[in-house]
């Protein structure tokens, strides 16, 4: 669950804030991290925006409060506008909506809670390293579970198409049983076809793995998965999300991993390793 602390996300100014580039590392401050949460819960907020954001205003809770001001729609929207270009990266409605939230926050908050998902900032000492690595790493995900299972020794990504052959689900299936016997980390995105397969064969023997999903905890897409979503969310594993688009899932998938198998129609497979 997700503590907010007796200050939360409008509390006061801390030293500690989220206006280092990515990849800084340095501990963030629980409330600092839970602003953080209520502004990527935003529609229309994506990693560039968050960026400029962070920059011109020094931190998650300074964005906040320049939401929450008489001219915050508009001073957030000024804040977006890159140097060398003429509109700013927040979109009218999207600025709104973070003016919203932002007089409101507990509101974000308390959904999470509810949903047994918490916050964890890019600067939190249990951010996946090797997530980190990346151009552009999530500045929060939003994690159902427990954070030690995305900072595995070791892991494998599986991943594969949602229209496989019976040789490519069985395939699947056994590397992802194969891998939870051997005490290795799965990590793939919870789609339907191989993705589940290789999850539902490590939940069968009891083993670790990590779903990235796209479209939030509260709207997980396919419906299907609901029940092996929730299997996967206990003590052992964790089910992490970007706030961002669908179109990162897939590099944030191999992120997470060393190594990463496509299981193939053929029931052949191919591996690629990671840094």
């Amino acid at each position: 669950m997700l503590g907010v602390g007796r200050h939360g996300p409008t509390g006061p100014r801390v030293e500690v804030d989220q206006g280092s580039a990515p990849g800084g590392g340095r501990l963030v401050d629980p409330g600092a991290t839970d602003a953080l949460a209520v502004i990527a819960a935003v529609e229309g907020v994506g990693p560039m925006t968050l960026e400029r954001l962070l920059s011109v205003c020094g931190g998650s809770r300074e964005i906040l409060a320049m939401a929450r001001g008489s001219a915050g729609a508009a001073d957030l929207r000024a804040a977006s506008r890159d140097p060398d270009e003429r509109r700013p990266s927040l979109t009218a409605p999207a600025a709104s909506a973070l003016a919203e939230v932002a007089r409101a926050p507990e509101r974000i908050l308390a959904s999470m809670r509810e949903a047994g998902v918490h916050a964890l900032a890019l600067g939190d000492p249990g951010y996946p390293a090797r997530l980190r690595q990346i151009e552009l790493p999530p500045r929060v995900l939003f994690v159902r579970g427990a954070d030690e299972a995305l900072e595995a020794g070791q892991s494998v990504a599986v991943v594969g198409t949602r229209h496989p052959t019976d040789g490519g689900r069985r395939t699947a299936s056994r590397i992802g049983a194969a891998l939870a016997r051997a005490h290795v980390l799965l990590v793939s995105g919870l789609a339907i076809g191989i993705d589940g397969a290789a999850h539902s064969a490590v939940v069968g023997e009891s083993g670790r793995t990590v779903a990235v999903i796209g479209g939030g905890h509260g709207r997980l897409f396919p419906a299907a998965h609901d029940r092996l979503a929730n299997a996967i969310g206990s003590d052992n594993s964790a089910v992490a999300i970007s706030a961002y688009s669908l179109r990162h899932l897939s590099a944030k998938v191999v992120s997470f991993s060393k190594v990463a198998v496509t299981p193939s129609a053929s029931s052949t497979s191919e591996a690629t390793p990671h840094p």
